[in-house]
């Protein structure tokens, strides 16, 4: 892996999973400003995405997709690697919430969240990672969350524990991908604006910085995980929450 440059992703290619909306388009588009191409997967159509990203004069492809399902993943990487010849930025972010208690929680529940949030995850990085060895670069970012440092009361137990498990994965992979020059970190967010927490509402002690999260403040996190600043970075969780790890 080279010395730590600037953040530089022109002529690099990223595969933004769960990029239709939110937090996903968010990353989509702060990686396209910084000159990558951006494959946008979900489970519906991100075209909107997509053509956002053209807007920043970078190549696009809109795919749609399940990340649970291997042959959807084989497929998008297969498609990816005709269209633009290497992935360069693997972005885990697809994944799905529940507000259910520990008690409320069902076994179908359960198993839903963690089969999405950290089953689709490994699935995706499966794919990618041996071409990435094989070209002896790569920068693979999981999207955890504050929840799988802390646990959580407030929402599901399945999804503190899929981010958990996210946190894990990162770190697994850091250590099978140095040899490569394949990096892999995880940021973990606190409570973003979202679709997914429209309508909850939180103290405001868990942001000592005064504000809820937006989704660009992960994307920011992202690209630098992403970029050539990041190359002597590898296994770690960036807690992007708002100071909610050092509140008193």
């Amino acid at each position: 892996m080279k010395l730590s440059g600037r953040v530089d992703l022109s002529g690099q290619t990223a595969i933004v999973t769960g990029a239709a909306r939110g937090i996903g388009q968010a990353i989509s588009l702060a990686l396209a400003r910084e000159g990558a191409d951006i494959v946008a997967f979900d489970v519906v159509e991100p075209t909107e995405t997509a053509n956002k990203v053209n807007d920043f004069g970078r190549r696009a492809l809109s795919i749609v997709g399940n990340v649970t399902e291997p042959a959807d993943i084989e497929s998008l990487v297969n498609t990816t690697l005709k269209e633009c010849g290497q992935i360069h930025i693997l972005v885990n972010n697809a994944g799905i919430a529940s507000f259910h208690s520990f008690q409320e929680t069902t076994l179908d529940e359960w198993k839903r969240i963690i089969d999405v949030n950290l089953t689709g995850a490994f699935l995706c990085t499966r794919a990618v990672l041996e071409h990435m060895m094989q070209e002896r670069y790569g920068k693979i970012v999981f999207i955890g969350s504050l929840t799988g440092e802390v646990g959580s009361l407030r929402g599901s137990p399945a999804y503190a524990v899929s981010k958990g498990g996210i946190h894990a994965l990162a770190k697994t992979v850091a250590k099978i991908g140095a040899p490569y020059s394949v990096c892999a970190n995880a940021v973990a967010p606190n409570v973003i604006r979202t679709q997914m927490v429209q309508g909850v509402q939180y103290p405001q002690t868990m942001f000592p910085l005064g504000r809820i999260g937006e989704p660009e403040d992960v994307a920011e996190a992202v690209v630098f995980l992403s970029s050539p600043a990041s190359n002597y970075v590898t296994g770690q969780i960036l807690f992007v929450d708002g100071g909610f790890l050092v509140r008193t």
